[in-house]
């Protein structure tokens, strides 16, 4: 059983799939699995995730009709093996420790979550702006309190965070919604959890 999966849905993103497999196969933290969900794309997405099954054990590939995003992370949750869950964008990219750094935290302060900084960047992938975080803990107020906030310091998405999954093994992304629909997750997900904290990495 992997320590940590790794969610990501895949859709229509040709151009930046390979960049976000590497900078996740290039983890200082190994002991993970991948789990890639072609949303039915219809550019080369599908045909990218299977050569990258076939060259790393840890990757897992499933194939389904276009429901969304949101569909796309609930088939990853329902097949999740690891002691945690993490998310990633298909169109993103993260810093080789950015796990290693998280997962460390975790354990050391036996927390069900942990939280990093963001960076921001165009489609030329130069960075716009940065949202970083000092290390401190939240408690399940805290973390309920932010997630609807504006300015938002946690950040209202899933892809810098770390979750316990024994903890939000029954949460799942509201299909159909295509607006803030990481926020609701979150808020689902902070309802059952203890103590989170911000780790000093950047992603």
């Amino acid at each position: 059983m992997p320590e940590l999966s790794i969610i990501v849905p895949v859709y229509k993103v040709e151009k930046y799939l390979p960049r976000c497999i590497d900078s996740i196969l290039a983890q200082t933290f190994g002991d993970f699995e991948l789990i890639l969900i072609d949303d039915g794309s219809p550019d080369g997405c599908g045909r990218i995730c299977d050569e990258y099954a076939r060259k790393d054990k840890r990757i897992v590939v499933i194939h389904q009709k276009n429901m969304g995003v949101s569909a796309a992370r609930n088939a990853g949750l329902d097949i999740a093996r690891g002691r945690y869950i993490g998310f990633v964008d298909s169109d993103d990219w993260i810093e080789p420790q950015m796990y290693e750094v998280m997962m460390d935290a975790i354990r050391e302060n036996g927390a069900d979550m942990a939280v990093c900084g963001v960076r921001y960047a165009d489609e030329d992938g130069k960075f716009t702006r940065a949202d970083w975080l000092s290390e401190s803990v939240y408690s399940r107020d805290g973390l309920l309190e932010d997630v609807f906030a504006m300015p938002n310091k946690l950040g209202g998405i899933c892809c810098n965070k770390v979750f316990d999954a024994s903890k939000i093994a029954s949460v799942r992304f509201k299909v159909g919604m295509t607006i803030a629909e990481d926020a609701l997750y979150l808020f689902d997900c902070f309802m059952r959890i203890d103590c989170s904290l911000t780790a000093g990495c950047r992603c």
